[in-house]
């Protein structure tokens, strides 16, 4: 695949002051490919997860030690030249964080009590750089507990049965918490997927709401929301109907609404990103 293609992807070039750090992408399936090759510059950690225990990842060009794999996209040598994959390790669920959650009657819907597995991966990229990737099999609302100071949200392709995991993540309560943990600047990345929990005439209904095109026409308008400006920058390739692209600020960052477990989240010497350092 050519990197004009790549490119087309996006819509868009994401703004200078998308904050650089984790990207979290639940329900994830096998869709990591995009998600690394087109956000990896703004990422320091990606962590996918999906509840079954099977290999999320694309090919690697630079990788000789696995059997290539023909039904996968594969990165190739221009962006990753070498990767180093680790022994799974049992995951660590708070469940004191889980109570609290269920406390609000929020329900991680497919976490069973048990521990999950993580893969871990690192990605020496052309620049020298590593980036971390990690794969939970694991209920995606338990792991996004353990997360903190995400600058990137993705969810894509997820649906109430047929594989999906029927977790509300725009119902009002959880949307809130991904907002506390979302940087400053920070994307969600979306085709409005789980939006079947939530009120019709919520603000941010846009996000699945199919007026866009594949192109970037007709985008959703910006709106205001806990404390946040939202604004539909472009387009992710095609989901379920256009993913869109959202960049979330804050509207007073000495008014903050307090999260939702009253600890602060935000530091105010974050580092960002910029294509100077790669």
């Amino acid at each position: 695949m050519t990197r004009n293609i790549i490119r087309n992807r996006l819509s868009c070039e994401l703004p200078p002051d998308v904050p650089y750090g984790v990207l979290f992408y639940p329900c994830v399936g096998r869709d990591t490919y995009y998600p690394i090759r087109c956000l990896i510059e703004y990422v320091s950690d990606f962590h996918f997860v999906e509840i079954m225990d099977i290999n999320m990842l694309p090919n690697f060009e630079c990788r000789k030690d696995i059997e290539y794999d023909p039904n996968r996209k594969t990165i190739h040598f221009d962006l990753v030249k070498n990767v180093v994959s680790f022994p799974p390790y049992d995951d660590n669920i708070d469940e004191e964080k889980l109570t609290q959650l269920r406390l609000k009657f929020i329900k991680p819907e497919g976490y069973t009590g048990k521990r999950g597995k993580i893969y871990k991966h690192e990605l020496m990229l052309v620049d020298n750089r590593i980036v971390n990737v990690y794969c939970h099999v694991q209920d995606g609302l338990a792991v996004f507990t353990s997360l903190e100071n995400i600058s990137i949200f993705f969810l894509r392709r997820d649906s109430l049965g047929e594989g999906g995991s029927g977790q509300g993540w725009f119902q009002e309560e959880i949307f809130k918490l991904i907002l506390d943990k979302l940087l400053d600047g920070g994307i969600i990345v979306t085709d409005g997927s789980s939006g079947y929990f939530t009120k019709p005439d919520v603000p941010w209904k846009g996000f699945w709401e199919k007026k866009a095109d594949d192109k970037g026409n007709n985008l959703p308008k910006d709106f205001t929301y806990y404390g946040r400006n939202f604004k539909c920058i472009g387009i992710f390739g095609p989901g379920s109907g256009p993913t869109l692209i959202w960049q979330v600020k804050r509207i007073q960052k000495d008014l903050i609404t307090p999260s939702a477990n009253e600890i602060p989240k935000f530091k105010t010497n974050l580092t960002y990103f910029s294509k100077s350092k790669m």
